[in-house]
């Protein structure tokens, strides 16, 4: 989601605000590379991201978090549980 959103610090930022004390937010990025780039407009390319994030994206949530836990998807998919 925030790879599509040019003004990210600001999503971020806005997201931070409106938690409830305590509360906790799940932001998801494709991690495509090492280093994130920034494009000057949407890539078609890449689905309309304004940016190829990459594994320092997370840096930018410790600006406005006191905590942040980073999982990958096989470690979400092995802690995930499922009742039917």
């Amino acid at each position: 989601m925030l790879e599509h959103i040019k003004e990210d610090n600001n999503a971020i930022m806005e997201i931070r605000r409106i938690l409830k004390p305590n509360g906790f937010a799940i932001l998801p990025v494709p991690i495509i590379t090492d280093y994130t780039v920034e494009y000057p407009e949407p890539n078609p390319a890449e689905y309309g991201h304004v940016k190829s994030t990459g594994l320092d994206y997370f840096e930018k949530y410790k600006k406005y978090f006191l905590v942040v836990k980073i999982y990958s998807s096989k470690e979400s998919l092995r802690n995930t549980s499922i009742r039917i």
